[in-house]
């Protein structure tokens, strides 16, 4: 995701503490990208269109097309009348919306979460002392529980 971000000049604040596949990050990535395709038709620019058309429609297939729905039918599931419950089903009619108009298969309706990575590996190396903090903390040391789509 960072890699997209990237391309197109866009560095994720860091100071916000927000994972670069949170969703919300994902949605502000997309509408980026209408802007910018909306900013092409307007110019007349259609290198950047086509390329811009062309992130678009990577970027719902190899990630918030490919979560999305599941995500938005888990938040309708577990809060069906509530807020929450009302954002994921429009999450879900939005993906599914903009995925068939970039003819895009929409995500799975149950992706399982993947337990996290267990890494059996011993590290021979120990710490890096060039990094801050490092000589603390051990290359491969668990952060923590880690949920991946």
């Amino acid at each position: 995701i960072g890699g997209f971000f990237r391309a197109f000049g866009l560095v994720p604040e860091t100071a916000s503490h927000e994972r670069v596949d949170h969703i919300s990050c994902e949605c502000e990535f997309m509408s980026f990208l209408c802007q910018k395709e909306s900013y092409a038709i307007k110019r007349g620019k259609a290198e950047m269109l086509d390329e811009t058309c062309k992130a678009e429609r990577l970027f719902l297939r190899d990630h918030l097309g490919r979560f999305g729905g599941t995500f938005g039918q888990r938040l309708a599931r577990e809060d069906p009348l509530g807020l929450y419950g009302r954002l994921g089903n429009l999450c879900v009619s939005f993906l599914s919306t903009e995925c068939a108009l970039l003819d895009v298969s929409v995500g799975p309706d149950n992706l399982p979460l993947r337990p996290p990575a267990v890494d059996q590996a011993p590290m021979a190396c120990g710490s890096c002392p060039d990094l801050p903090g490092a000589a603390d903390t051990p290359f491969g040391e668990d952060k923590g529980p880690k949920l991946e789509f």
